[in-house]
């Protein structure tokens, strides 16, 4: 029995992500925020990383073809404190100088800023509060 809402057949597959990029809509779906906020600054504090749609098509397949599992993670979240931190910082490095080489990459400024800013902000982080735990995802 086929229910239908509103014209569309429910027991259809719908996904999201196709039907967003088809529309022309990005969603941010990486960032960084702190894991336990327990100030007003780490409950503002929100990095943006990359589009879903970015993420997919040029982070990760670089991630896979350097072999950097810390930013291969950021697809299904990952927490890092401080002694990740050297660890994703050089992997970082690594994707922003395989992209700014990339000249197929459209984007590839856009995201060397979104890495330099990305870097700069965890440094900040980390030197503020060594202890603190960041979520990124």
């Amino acid at each position: 029995m086929s229910t239908a809402f509103h014209g569309w057949n429910t027991r259809a597959t719908i996904d999201s992500a196709t039907v967003r990029r088809n529309l022309g809509i990005e969603t941010m779906s990486v960032a960084v925020i702190f894991e336990n906020r327990s100030n007003s600054h780490e409950r503002g504090f929100y990095v943006p990383v990359a589009t879903e749609d970015v993420y997919r098509r040029i982070w990760e397949p670089k991630a896979v073809k350097l072999k950097t599992d810390l930013i291969l993670r950021f697809g299904i979240g990952v927490e890092i404190g401080e002694e990740e931190f050297p660890k994703l910082a050089s992997e970082l490095s690594l994707l922003y100088a395989d992209i700014q080489e990339d000249t197929q990459i459209e984007e590839r400024t856009h995201i060397g800023q979104r890495i330099e800013r990305l870097i700069a902000e965890l440094g900040r982080v980390f030197e503020e509060n060594p202890k603190a735990r960041v979520y990124i995802g």
